[in-house]
């Protein structure tokens, strides 16, 4: 079901559809439609996180590559000051390193094994909080090499230099002891497992996890983890944007709850959209949304199996 299928449910319900077999233009329901996204989100929201969760999945395949300069060296914080620091790697064709200060980073290569240095490019920085730089190595000599310069102390740390042929520089890993994973509106992990030598869907535990209040998760695994590592999670409903001057914008957005949760949500619905008006019948259809939740309830708690959206409707 998607939001105009909702939209037409809710104006049956009401009354509005139609009126002596014609159905009434969108134009006459306006100030009902303009409600319906907002109960659809209220609605789904509270739906999704009590009896019908929305059961979803992802799959990382992690290969991590190898650091030129080895993970001892790579992981460390480093301090500048004044003198020029120098990490070198052969055949080195991308880079990564995060820095806190002002200063500059000169990407260099080498045809005399280092008794002199070409310049390649200046990565200047000036920030106050740990900021990531990254990007693609173009070498004509095979010793390659990052000096870190400037005139001033700061801070960096995970430095790396890679040999691998990237597509381009967002291929170009995130090189942190533990790199971040962004999974949107998760509200509850199910699991983690990790396929690896052998073993499938082996429970894994090693990892961190950060959530925020607009619904933004973020899982942290080590970077040299190997395999395939899967996360089942339950998940806040997306959002169905609002638009102020066209109410049947985003009519092709699908729920996500099960089927039976979305045949709930249409009475209710429909009751937010007629309180202000109609209170006394939008009460009936309110009680019409409890007894079919109370039954979604019932279900859950009795372990009867229901469908649970894995791919989105």
């Amino acid at each position: 079901m998607n939001v105009g299928e909702v939209s037409r449910q809710a104006l049956q319900l009401i009354g509005d559809y139609s009126n002596r077999g014609t159905v009434t233009t969108t134009s006459e329901n306006t100030d009902y439609l303009f409600k319906v996204n907002d109960a659809i989100n209220r609605v789904q929201r509270f739906i999704a996180t009590t009896n019908s969760p929305i059961h979803e999945s992802i799959t990382y395949s992690l290969y991590p590559i190898d650091n030129l300069l080895g993970d001892s060296v790579g992981f460390a914080m480093y301090e500048h000051d004044t003198t020029d620091v120098n990490y070198e790697g052969e055949d080195a064709t991308a880079y990564y390193f995060e820095v806190n200060g002002n200063g500059s980073v000169f990407v260099e290569d080498s045809d005399d094994d280092g008794v002199t240095w070409n310049l390649l490019s200046t990565i200047s920085f000036a920030s106050t909080k740990m900021t990531a730089y990254s990007g693609l190595i173009t070498a004509t000599y095979s010793t390659v090499r990052l000096r870190f310069g400037g005139s001033y102390h700061y801070r960096y740390q995970n430095v790396a230099l890679f040999d691998k042929a990237f597509y381009n520089a967002a291929a170009i890993p995130i090189y942190k002891p533990d790199v971040p994973y962004v999974i949107p509106y998760v509200f509850e992990i199910v699991g983690v497992s990790l396929n690896v030598d052998g073993y499938k869907d082996k429970e894994y535990g090693n990892y961190k996890f950060n959530y925020t209040e607009s619904g933004v998760s973020t899982f942290y695994f080590p970077y040299n983890l190997t395999g395939e590592l899967k996360i089942d999670y339950l998940k806040y409903p997306t959002a169905i944007p609002f638009s102020a001057t066209d109410v049947t914008a985003y009519n092709s957005n699908n729920l996500e709850i099960s089927l039976e949760a979305q045949d709930a949500l249409v009475y209710r619905v429909a009751y937010e959209v007629l309180l202000s008006d109609e209170p006394e019948q939008a009460g009936n259809l309110r009680n019409d949304f409890v007894e079919m939740f109370n039954f979604l309830q019932d279900k859950s708690e009795s372990g009867i199996n229901f469908v649970i959206n894995e791919t989105g409707w």
